[in-house]
């Protein structure tokens, strides 16, 4: 729980949990949609190559007051089947609610089970039990032919509390779920079951770089679609946020692959380089692991550099040796992206939300642009051409704006791009 006495509001953290498939999603995604826009924050979705973790905040007129203050509700879930038990824990950090899901159907006995225990074993790792933990049990598929009643359910997996059934497609139960959720809630501010979370300074810039980051791939997914696939390094950089690649698959008016990096625009950013901060773009006729490859590189040449070194955002070209790539020589190019894109963040409607820039300069009065880069693979010959007249003077002779951005990822040793038809498999 976290009081926030300036906006006179107890901040809430929900945690929808369960054993996979089971329907938790779909419960969070019938409650947003339910919710009107202003009462609602933006629903993000951090996926990785194994998980899905989604969270929103919510606060509506119903929800009663507690002690003089509104209430706001944090709602997270893991989606799908859990990989580690690691994530399970981890979600469960700070608590203050459980809403725990389990599937009617006879064969999932033995997962609500397992689960339900998994649950008691993590809550009690951090000293909590369910108990003292409002929570609130639900099935779901009991519409099902081989589904068992709501009592055998709540029997098999021990519960102490009296359970609903519910149906996240149908809405049904759906708002009786809520409103038994915000009573518990309620009950266990008065009796004072809850305490004020007491983050360390590290969990709290750790919680700040995490929702930067959220806030960015959801801007990108507005521009470019949902994320496909969500790549992190394999060693995590000493002394510097998290970054992340994010892959898009094509859409109309779009028809390539987009990578973009996430987190990246955290850093310092140094040697004294002039603002703004960069987010790297990349874009491939098909979907390759050489650009996430070669993004993850530059991330990390920007993190080696020192406070002697010329500001790494300021170069036109680049040469990246002994990648395993075919193209070792790259242009960084001026953004070519709409304005709604270099505009992030747009904070006209939600004035209130802690800006992406808060991550950044600890100063929701500041604002640092983040200008997003292209990172084009080039032969020698457009190189030389970037080295001696700039990168403004290829790109004029490229044509890239116009013509489309088949940059020719994983191409093998031809002729130039500045030559006539590099980009006539897309546009031509």
């Amino acid at each position: 729980m976290f009081t926030n006495r300036s906006a006179n509001e107890i901040n809430i953290r929900v945690v929808f949990y369960g054993p996979g498939l089971v329907g938790k999603t779909t419960l969070m995604q019938r409650i947003y949609d339910t919710t009107r826009e202003d009462q609602k924050g933006k629903m993000v979705s951090l996926q990785t190559e194994t998980e899905r973790t989604i969270f929103y905040d919510l606060q509506r007129p119903d929800f009663p007051e507690v002690e003089g203050a509104r209430l706001r509700l944090h709602l997270f879930t893991l989606s799908g089947q859990v990989v580690y038990a690691a994530s399970s824990k981890l979600i469960l950090k700070n608590v203050d609610a459980v809403v725990f899901v389990a599937d009617a159907q006879r064969e999932r006995q033995e997962a609500n089970i397992a689960s339900f225990e998994e649950l008691e074993g993590n809550l009690s790792e951090q000293g909590l039990s369910l108990e003292r933990v409002p929570h609130v049990l639900c099935v779901t598929k009991g519409d099902l032919e081989n589904a068992e009643t709501l009592g055998a359910v709540l029997s098999n997996v021990g519960s102490k509390v009296d359970g609903l059934s519910v149906n996240g497609k149908t809405g049904h139960g759906v708002s009786e779920l809520l409103n038994r959720l915000v009573g518990e809630v309620r009950r266990a501010v008065v009796e004072g079951r809850l305490k004020e979370w007491q983050e360390s300074e590290e969990e709290e810039q750790a919680g700040r770089e995490s929702t930067a980051r959220a806030r960015l791939v959801g801007h990108y997914g507005q521009h470019f679609g949902e994320a496909e696939h969500e790549y992190s390094p394999a060693q995590a950089l000493e002394d510097r946020p998290g970054f992340i690649v994010v892959e898009h698959k094509p859409i109309p008016g779009r028809p390539f692959w987009t990578y973009a990096t996430a987190g990246l625009s955290l850093w310092a950013q140094h040697a004294d380089g002039p603002e703004p901060r960069i987010e790297f773009l990349a874009y491939s006729p098909k979907e390759s692991q050489a650009v996430v490859d070669v993004l993850m590189v530059l991330a990390r040449q920007i993190h080696l550099l020192d406070e002697t070194d010329v500001a790494y955002k300021t170069f036109d070209t680049v040469t990246l040796p002994g990648v395993g790539l075919l193209h070792e020589e790259f242009v960084l190019a001026p953004p070519l992206e709409s304005d709604g894109l270099l505009r992030f963040p747009d904070l006209v409607n939600r004035m209130e939300d802690v800006r992406f820039t808060h991550a950044i300069t600890g100063n929701l009065e500041e604002s640092v642009d983040v200008a997003f880069i292209h990172v084009v693979p080039v032969l020698p010959d457009e190189l030389e051409l970037a080295t001696s007249e700039g990168t403004p003077a290829l790109l004029e002779k490229m044509n890239l704006a116009k013509r489309g951005k088949d940059f020719g990822w994983g191409r093998k040793p031809r002729e130039s791009a500045l030559r006539k038809g590099f980009f006539s498999r897309l546009f031509d």
